[in-house]
């Protein structure tokens, strides 16, 4: 298996507006597709603010915490503790949620042949983890959810041991870009 890691260059911002994502969810761009969810700025905003507020709240705990009681009665120091404690967490937890990422995209480059894998940071720029050559991709399959349920996940396999989820989903648009996907990569294999 030969992945490559790391930046190289490649303009990975040029994708079309938002109201291009097709019915797969794929989102076309120039040199091919990209394959899982891209946030849009009001998601990115929701993101800054809730690191910005929790922040705030967490900065404020820790200042009432550390403000002086003098000759506080009980009453008073078990309500400082109890509002320190209280706004520490509150800002802790929109910390915590301001920093969670959107998920794992796939790029499908069909001019160079090549799947790029990897995130948003929080910010919303993509980061390449990983970078596939489509000869590296032995197969690409679908894992379904046990009866009932209509929940699949896409997965590409690189060896006997190894595989990559890319999407998951409802069924019947997994089972078409799972078809879509094996075209393309059969397809750029020559």
């Amino acid at each position: 298996m030969s992945a490559l890691s790391g930046q190289f260059g490649l303009d990975l911002t040029d994708t079309l507006p938002k109201e291009a994502v097709d019915r797969l969810g794929t989102t076309p761009t120039s040199w091919g597709y990209i394959i899982g969810n891209q946030p849009d700025g009001v998601s990115t905003l929701r993101f800054a603010l809730a690191r910005f507020f929790g922040t705030i709240l967490f900065l404020s705990g820790l200042t009432l915490g550390l403000l002086p009681e003098g000759g506080a009665a009980t009453g008073m120091i078990a309500m400082k503790l109890g509002g320190m404690v209280m706004f520490m967490l509150f800002g802790g937890v929109l910390l915590w949620a301001g920093r969670q990422r959107p998920g794992t995209e796939c790029h499908v480059d069909l001019h160079n042949n090549v799947l790029r894998l990897g995130g948003r940071d929080i910010t919303g720029a993509f980061k390449m983890s990983d970078m596939l050559r489509f000869s590296d991709i032995h197969s690409v399959f679908l894992y379904r959810e046990p009866k009932g349920k209509k929940a699949a996940y896409l997965y590409l396999r690189l060896d006997e041991t190894i595989a990559v989820e890319v999407a998951h989903g409802d069924l019947e648009r997994m089972e078409s870009l799972r078809q879509r996907l094996s075209y393309d990569l059969t397809r750029g294999i020559h």
